[in-house]
Order: structure tokens, then sequence, then C-alpha cells
């Protein structure tokens, strides 16, 4: 590893007519133009790229084997790009699936569901809120979770709660 760092600092890379060297522009802040990445290895397609604060970095390649079969993975295992239905959270039947299917063990998971609250909350279907809300709250107590760790979340339910109450 000491060895190919040693070797990138004695790596001279020369500016070619299509990249624009990092020059200090106004009031010292670099110029952020676009640079193309050079090429070190072409067998592992290993570039160095300049980020926007004059290092050098080298960023990792990936091969021809890797790449076909990243992209047969995603078309014939996952299916593709996840579609998501126009108006999924208007359905009280996919908030009910999203309760009992998701492991709530897992902060994304459980904000989804917030979102549910949040959208008829902020949509005045007090009633939809409240029941979830308190559907929400069983499914809590039923978990094993770190008080500290949810506590905005169970604070916010309550707020929502109280709210939807008085109107």
């Amino acid at each position: 590893m000491s060895e190919e760092i040693s070797n990138l600092k004695d790596l001279h890379i020369s500016n070619d007519e299509h990249q624009q060297p990092m020059t200090k522009g106004k009031n010292g802040i670099p110029n952020q133009s676009m640079t193309k990445p050079i090429t070190v290895d072409a067998n592992t397609g290993e570039v160095i790229v300049k980020k926007f604060t004059g290092k050098q970095r080298i960023r990792k390649g990936q091969s021809q084997e890797q790449y076909e079969a990243e992209l047969q993975h995603f078309y014939e295992v996952e299916k593709g790009p996840v579609r998501t239905n126009i108006g999924w959270m208007s359905s009280w039947e996919e908030f009910e699936r999203n309760l009992n299917g998701l492991d709530l063990e897992i902060k994304h998971n459980r904000l989804i569901l917030m979102s549910f609250l949040h959208r008829w909350y902020y949509l005045r279907d007090y009633a939809s809120c409240l029941k979830a809300c308190n559907e929400i709250q069983l499914k809590y107590k039923t978990l094993n979770y770190d008080e500290k760790k949810m506590k905005r979340e169970i604070n916010e339910i309550n707020y929502i709660i109280e709210k939807c109450s008085n109107k």
C-alpha cells in the first residue's frame, strides 16, 4: 500500500488541452471548472480525479465483467428500478401493509409510517391520522426499543394525537 502511494507521489499529471488547471480564483476560492479524469490503469479502470479543493483522488475502477454482473443483477434479480404508484400514500391498505410488513427496528421504515401521518394531518383527515397514530403506538409498544433512540418519534406521535383530538 505504501509503495503504491509513493508511486503516486512520483506520478506527474500533465494538463491536456481539454483540462483546465485548478487555479485560485477570486478571494482564494478554487476554480470549480470540470476536469476530465486521468486514467491510471486501463485494466482496472482506476482514474485520478481532482476534487473541488484541488486535491487529487484515485477513484476505484470497475472491470467490464463486474459491470456486466451488476447490470444483470439489477435487471434480473431486482427487476429494474423501483416504481412508486401515484397516490400510494393515500390508501389505508398501503399504510396497514407497511405497518404489518416492515421491520420497525429500522428507522427508515418508521419514517415511512410517519409520512403517512404527516400527509393525513396536512390533508386535514384527522380521523385517519388519529387512527393511524393509535395503531403505530400499539405497534411501538410491542417493539424492544431504546427509549432514547425513539424518543423524538414517540413525542411527535403524542403531539399529533393531541392536535388531532382537538380538531
